[in-house]
């Protein structure tokens, strides 16, 4: 895969008369590389911080939720806490 890689970029750059030796060759195709191993590099780090950001919301959506299941737990107590005292009141 990485042979193919390169000889599709030599033969692009030998078309080009402007690389026409070797060493142009060479130089260009180790910057044509770092280029894209950096460009790799930041698309990493980007899916890295979407994955920890999406990580992040799922665990505070965690705690809303819980904070809701505690509120509903209170409001059905407290409903039933009226009930009673109507009942008494009756």
């Amino acid at each position: 895969m990485f042979e193919q890689f390169l000889k599709k970029i030599n033969g692009i750059l030998h078309t080009n008369a402007a690389y026409n030796s070797q060493f142009g060759c060479v130089e260009q195709t180790s910057w044509i590389i770092f280029l894209k191993t950096i460009d790799n590099l930041n698309q990493n780090k980007q899916i890295t911080i979407h994955i920890q950001t999406a990580s992040a919301i799922t665990t505070e959506q965690s705690v809303l939720l819980e904070e809701i299941k505690t509120s509903s737990q209170e409001l059905v107590e407290i409903a039933q806490r009226l009930q009673q005292s109507i009942g008494k009141l009756q």
